[in-house]
């Protein structure tokens, strides 16, 4: 009885600090909207240089160009709803020294990063989902695609590889931030794991048209759970496979662990005007 009240009363103070979080983030919410139409318009342009590419053609490499159009809509909703951004600005935070208020209390500085940036998710969905909407009759358009006939275990995976794939952004942001404890320029890593993820995750090209060595250096990587595998289950209908499955729960763990290992070393390193 007692740790079930202890349960509650710990989701009823992260459910008060997420509602405070979104207030204070709703006065980003005209910079948020200028941030998704920045990553649509990439892909806006690219949808013209694909369509000369593919010309008169009906098929490149068994790939159709509605085919290409597909992919790059569900990139962008996928990077919509799993990228994270904060360790582009929070190194400064422990580089100038203002985290000891998260030093002593229980809400650790960890948990500030994670609830922060859930809010700021939710805000982003919310303004997301209707430009999406709209961008989605935009592309019809240019060339009418439809997603396959898909059963409710495909869009489980879906959420389930969408879920992960935040997980472990949110895990590689929070690394690259707690290495701020020594590194000066710990932000700049940020544009490494954007780079990596860019390269070896499936986010580029679709899979049938990359280079040979490229696909299975893709398909070899954890990586592939950002973008190639969600893809696959969307616009294939083809489901993780077991090994699939362990490469990415090991990927979560390792992560986890060495962001609590480097967490209890930098407080150790940490130092402060006050301290």
């Amino acid at each position: 009885m007692l740790d079930q009240l202890m349960i509650k009363n710990t989701l009823v103070t992260y459910l008060k600090l997420l509602r405070f979080k979104f207030i204070n983030i709703l006065q980003w919410r005209t910079e948020l909207i200028i941030w998704i139409l920045l990553d649509i318009l990439p892909f806006t342009i690219m949808l013209f240089v694909w369509k000369a590419i593919f010309g008169d053609n009906i098929e490149i490499q068994q790939t159709s160009f509605s085919d290409v159009v597909l992919f790059y809509f569900l990139v962008i909703i996928i990077q919509g709803l799993t990228s994270v951004h904060f360790e582009e600005y929070r190194p400064t935070e422990i580089r100038m020294g203002r985290i000891d208020f998260f030093l002593v209390k229980p809400y650790s500085y960890l948990k500030e990063l994670v609830v922060n940036d859930v809010a700021a998710k939710f805000l982003y969905v919310i303004i997301f989902a209707p430009i999406m909407i709209l961008f989605h009759r935009f592309l019809l358009l240019f060339t009418s695609f439809s997603l396959p006939n898909l059963s409710l275990i495909h869009w489980l995976v879906f959420i389930t590889l969408l879920f992960i794939a935040y997980l472990l952004q949110l895990l590689l942001s929070m690394l690259i931030t707690l290495s701020a404890f020594w590194l000066e320029g710990a932000s700049g890593l940020s544009h490494f794991k954007w780079l990596s993820i860019s390269l070896l995750s499936g986010t580029l090209i679709p899979l049938p048209l990359m280079p040979e060595w490229l696909r299975t250096l893709t398909l070899a990587l954890p990586f592939k759970v950002f973008y190639a595998l969600p893809i696959f289950v969307i616009q294939d209908a083809t489901l993780p496979t077991m090994a699939d499955w362990l490469m990415v729960s090991l990927s979560v763990i390792a992560l986890y662990m060495t962001v609590l290992f480097v967490w209890k070393k930098g407080v150790k390193h940490y130092a402060s005007a006050g301290g």
